[in-house]
């Protein structure tokens, strides 16, 4: 058993190293607001595109992302001012990016290792051209694994039945 799990994770792999990131079906065009804009506004844009985050651009070129995490952390006792605080001052500076033909696996190791929700992708001069967050690969990992998360009980707790049920 082991070693079949063992095939399956290395041809996992792969298949991820193989694929590119736009297979993910990333956010294009990304929701984006400019340096100097306020956190209001990056709020507004949130809520109105329904995402958790939106990338911060000067003159078209991805100066950072500003997450619901640090809208938390950092505006959270300031809701009524969101006005008056520049995104600059919440956003997270220079953040990884990836490329839509960057292997999905990179995409994974940035979200799994450093724990980012959302990661920008950008062309060779660093404009924002979509985005992509832990929604897009669990989105992917189920579309591979379709029969598996598709046929499970509706609660864990379910046992699946051990012969076919219907006509």
């Amino acid at each position: 058993v082991s070693e079949e799990r063992e095939a399956q994770s290395r041809r996992l792999r792969d298949r991820m190293l193989r694929e590119p990131i736009r297979m993910l079906n990333p956010r294009m065009p990304p929701v984006c607001v400019s340096f100097g804009d306020n956190a209001n506004h990056a709020i507004e844009l949130m809520k109105e595109n329904a995402v958790g985050h939106v990338l911060v651009t000067s003159d078209g070129v991805l100066k950072g992302i500003v997450t619901e995490r640090d809208i938390v952390r950092k505006a959270a006792g300031f809701v009524a001012k969101t006005r008056e605080i520049l995104v600059e001052s919440i956003m997270t500076s220079e953040p990884e990016c990836l490329g839509l033909d960057d292997p999905i696996l990179f995409a994974l190791h940035r979200m799994g290792v450093h724990e980012y929700r959302h990661v920008p992708l950008v062309d060779s001069e660093m404009r924002p051209v979509g985005s992509i967050s832990t929604r897009h690969v669990l989105r992917y990992l189920a579309d591979l694994f379709a029969d598996s998360v598709f046929n499970l009980p509706p609660t864990p707790e379910s046992e699946i039945p051990s012969t076919r049920e219907g006509a």
